[in-house]
């Protein structure tokens, strides 16, 4: 079965730069993760890079609406 371009998304939920970035407040509590599942950011660019290429629309669901340059993290992860 084939599904058309105009009637498929690929929605992202959350995927926030503060747990997949180096750096990120979040990522030194999760890089051991990230490693295991290996290649999880790249595997997100090669998923968007594909559905750029093919013309699917990308959708991003954020749970949390964050002021700029997120202050309402705490600098250095979780207490």
């Amino acid at each position: 079965m084939k599904i058309p371009v105009e009637k498929t998304a690929v929605i992202l939920i959350e995927p926030q730069n503060d747990f997949l970035t180096e750096g990120g407040t979040m990522y030194a509590f999760i890089k051991e993760q990230l490693r295991e599942r290996g290649g999880v950011i790249g595997n997100l660019q090669e998923l968007l890079k594909g559905t750029r290429e093919k013309g699917v629309k990308i959708l991003y669901v954020p749970f949390h609406s964050f002021a700029t340059g997120f202050p309402e993290l705490k600098k250095g992860g979780p207490a």
